[in-house]
């Protein structure tokens, strides 16, 4: 194994890394190492992670780039804009389950939920 002296280190870096350690349960050389380990580890390419996805969805089937078609999107209508715009538009959906009339539907009286609280 080899080993490192690392000089002109802050103090403050210093402290950091002895609290760190401690709430670990490690010594500082160890907490030193496991930074440095972690701070090397190769990130996976992206051709790796390709690999890994194709291999993994092998068994059900791969498919190639290009082998699914995109469904074509339609184009978007225009919202209604003034209230009989409103009105056709929503008894065009309700007229398949039935329809309603305007009028049909009695409003529920409306009352206070709750008596409002009392600041004396």
């Amino acid at each position: 194994m080899a080993s490192i002296t690392i000089r002109n280190l802050d103090d403050e870096v210093k402290q950091r890394l002895r609290i760190r350690a401690a709430a670990h349960g490690h010594s500082m050389e160890q907490e030193a190492r496991d930074i440095l380990g972690a701070a090397l580890e190769q990130p996976e390419t992206g051709e790796e992670l390709v690999r890994r996805i194709r291999a993994r969805f092998k068994e059900v089937g791969y498919i190639e780039p290009g082998e699914l078609e995109i469904p074509s999107r339609e184009p978007g209508h225009e919202p209604p804009r003034t209230g009989e715009e409103w009105y056709r538009a929503i008894r065009a959906l309700v007229e398949p389950l039935g329809g309603i009339e305007l009028g049909e539907l009695e409003m529920p009286p409306r009352g206070p939920m709750r008596e409002p609280p009392q600041f004396d």
